[in-house]
């Protein structure tokens, strides 16, 4: 329950953590890497095959289809993350990435700011209308369909899925 914390073999500073739906542990490596463990944390392997830049983000569509933000693109994963494989589509410096309804996967950039894609990842839309600074850092899907991302240096925005616009929602 949180109360008691032990360090694990895994030593490596970390950038970004995920939990599949299998309980197996993704840990993304500070300058790249990722290493997997399916016991808790014991015990870790390398899980990086094929994927290229520090991970900043790992959403999952079914058992074994994985996708994997990074700062040089989008990678898959089709074999339970253990391989991957660079999408010839969609954008770099990627800072955050999420799971949408619909099958949709969303992602924001350092650079050129919000893109929606269907799950094969083969295009994407840019839907920035409304943001003030493109640079966003974090990402993430409400249950209502609306997205929150936080910025580096203008706060937070709201985007409705129904106007595909974005909304500051700064208050204090």
């Amino acid at each position: 329950n949180g109360n008691q914390w032990n360090l694990t073999s895994l030593t490596s500073r970390c950038s970004y953590i995920f939990i599949d739906d299998s309980d197996n542990i993704f840990a993304g490596i500070y300058n790249g890497g990722l290493s997997k463990s399916s016991d808790y944390g014991f015990s870790w392997n390398q899980s990086d095959a094929g994927i290229a830049g520090e991970i900043t983000g790992i959403i999952q569509f079914s058992e074994n289809i994985f996708y994997a933000g990074t700062e040089n693109g989008i990678f898959k994963s089709i074999d339970y993350g253990s391989n991957w494989v660079q999408l010839q589509s969609g954008p770099t410096d990627i800072t955050s990435i999420c799971k949408g309804e619909d099958r949709l996967i969303y992602l924001v950039t350092e650079t050129s700011g919000f893109y929606i894609s269907a799950v094969s990842g083969k295009t994407w839309q840019i839907k920035n209308n409304g943001l003030h600074r493109l640079f966003i850092t974090s990402l993430i899907a409400l249950p209502s369909r609306n997205i929150v991302a936080g910025t580096f240096g203008d706060g937070l925005y709201l985007y409705s899925t129904n106007t595909q616009h974005w909304e500051m929602i700064n208050s204090g």
